[in-house]
């Protein structure tokens, strides 16, 4: 959206500036919306904020429509002519209705699409650029062209469109959303919770982290059958599911984690997805697999009675093993909170350089060469002399596993991911701050304190600058912009309904009452400042004007691959 897209005519080299500044910006080439690749399954809150955008800019217009690539040229010719009516969110699905929709006639046209694992619908100020080879759709109005890729890409007439909702589970991101439905569909099922969140039958626009984060904070084992969920249960689930996706289409991110609870790296935006120790407990995150997706669970957290699994689960839960992060560009963990196994080669090899060890090897030989450096250093730590001339406070922990000091670090409140050297330097600088009596900055908020530390998010328009600077710096949010703009920033990451007390509030499901919603050059940016992709936006990352001009005058260059000597060949 509103991207002053300047390549026009001729202007090859404007376009050439476009096109390597978005991708020198982005992790892969397919991040941009014209460029092949492929994306992550989008979830339900991505659906509805391209439906969002796509109103406020196509709605009621009349579009040329076309398919650049072959694939949709009957649909497209269709529809070309038409007025755009009506745009419908059901789950990870779109409806796009042209021709006169108060007067159902016999010319209107309804066109499904859903993503899949490679899809985006990408909006460009007119003209746009080239469309690239996936693009099934092309929409241009007076002002405006959108390119669809996507999985699905069907025509027909309202009665496409009714069987296909009639197939779909209630979408707590609408309006019309029943959890009276879900509910008789949850007491009537035989299926863990878990495998019900994913079905798209049962509830709409849920996927995998949006699963993990959910159960977590309605603290209900995935396992548990549905039909033995109390009613208690269920309305525990259907809030999260309602709240978490709406402050998903509020902030353009899956934001999970309650800020007030003030949790250090690397929970500051999700509890238990590909983490491997639960934020709250300290406990082991397990992981196993349901119906070939990954699940997670803290046992502490999520008890399970093992009288109601059946015997089939038990075997798949006893498969289960402590979760070893990996490297995803969906949910990422900080690169100090990585483990071998999640840290990229490049990191490996960094970690390597800075021990003053050999870097070369595969990735498996990097993680073993980098785990024997740690396992070496915690056993000459324990077998050294005690005190080494520090006080005693600090020296006795020189002598202790890395159980001990994460124990430790526990009990004083502090992050307890990183080596064995992190926990003790984490500890020696605790307690140094506490000799001089300051509280350092990772301390924990006790629930006694919580709504303490809550009452700092609210009142923000009589807060200073500063202070909003200072609490969004905090959050890790940008701190650039007048107040106006700060204020905004900060509701929108808070999310409309995550004040303390929340818990007593009714949900109310739907997108109309949300307010303001962060437009996706904030939401590309949050991701790229959490190291996530920002691929996953799903709408594109094509109104990022200020970053352009920003990069205006800079050029570039592609690497040059070396070519192969073919000399004696």
């Amino acid at each position: 959206q509103d991207l002053p897209y300047r390549a026009r005519g001729g202007d090859r080299g404007t376009r050439f500036l476009f096109d390597r500044t978005m991708l020198a910006s982005a992790p892969h080439r397919s991040q941009i919306g014209f460029v092949r690749g492929g994306w992550r399954m989008v979830e339900g809150h991505q659906v509805h904020r391209v439906a969002i955008s796509h109103r406020k800019r196509l709605l009621n217009k009349v579009v040329a429509a076309s398919s650049p690539n072959g694939k949709f040229a009957d649909g497209a010719s269709a529809i070309s002519g038409k007025t755009l009516a009506r745009i419908e969110a059901h789950g990870k699905n779109l409806f796009y209705f042209f021709g006169n929709d108060e007067k159902p006639r016999s010319d209107l046209v309804v066109v499904h699409i859903h993503f899949g694992m490679s899809g985006r619908f990408t909006l460009f100020n007119a003209p746009g650029p080239e469309p690239g080879v996936n693009v099934r759709l092309k929409l241009t109005s007076s002002n405006t062209e959108a390119y669809l890729s996507s999985m699905v890409c069907q025509h027909g007439g309202l009665e496409l469109y009714n069987e296909k909702v009639s197939k779909l589970g209630e979408d707590p991101l609408r309006e019309d959303a029943m959890s009276e439905r879900f509910w008789e569909k949850v007491q009537s099922s035989k299926k863990s919770i878990g495998l019900m969140l994913m079905d798209q039958t049962a509830i709409a626009g849920v996927g995998n982290i949006y699963r993990a984060e959910i159960l977590f904070r309605a603290g209900i084992h995935p396992e548990q059958p549905s039909n033995t969920l109390s009613r208690e249960q269920f309305e525990r689930v259907w809030r999260e599911s309602v709240l978490l996706l709406q402050r998903g289409v509020k902030t353009g991110s899956i934001l999970t984690v309650d800020p007030a609870e003030n949790l250090p790296e690397p929970w500051k935006r999700r509890y238990i997805y590909n983490h491997s120790e639960c934020p709250r407990c300290h406990g082991i995150i397990r992981s196993w697999e349901i119906s070939k997706r990954r699940a997670y669970v803290c046992e502490a957290c999520q008890p399970l009675d093992p009288d109601v699994v059946s015997p089939d689960r038990k075997v798949a839960l006893r498969k289960s093993s402590k979760h070893e992060s990996f490297n995803s560009h969906c949910a990422p963990e900080p690169g100090a909170a990585k483990t071998g196994t999640a840290k990229t080669v490049a990191e490996l090899r960094q970690a390597l350089r800075s021990a003053g060890m050999n870097m070369s090897g595969s990735k498996a030989q990097l993680v073993e060469r980098l785990h024997s450096i740690d396992g070496k250093e915690e056993a000459s730590l324990i077998d050294s002399e005690a005190n080494n001339g520090e006080s005693e406070t600090f020296g006795d922990f020189r002598r202790r596993t890395v159980g001990q000091l994460r124990e430790a670090l526990r009990e004083r409140g502090l992050q307890t991911n990183g080596t064995r050297s992190d926990l003790l330097a984490r500890l020696e600088q605790n307690t140094a701050a506490i000799k001089r009596n300051v509280v350092p900055d990772e301390s924990d908020v006790s629930g006694t304190d919580r709504s303490a530390h809550a009452d700092e998010f609210v009142n923000l328009e009589g807060k200073k600058v500063s202070e909003l600077r200072g609490q969004l710096a905090s959050l890790d949010q940008p701190t650039t912009g007048k107040k106006a703009e700060l204020v905004a920033r900060f509701k929108a990451y808070l999310g409309h309904l995550y004040e303390e007390g929340a818990e007593s509030m009714e949900v109310r499901p739907g997108t109309a009452h949300l307010g303001e919603i962060r437009n996706i050059r904030d939401a590309a940016m949050d991701k790229k400042q959490a190291g996530e992709s920002a691929s996953v936006e799903h709408v594109g990352m094509v109104d990022m004007a200020e970053e352009l001009k920003n990069t205006s005058q800079k050029k570039i260059p592609f690497r040059k691959r070396k070519r192969r000597s073919t000399r004696g060949k």
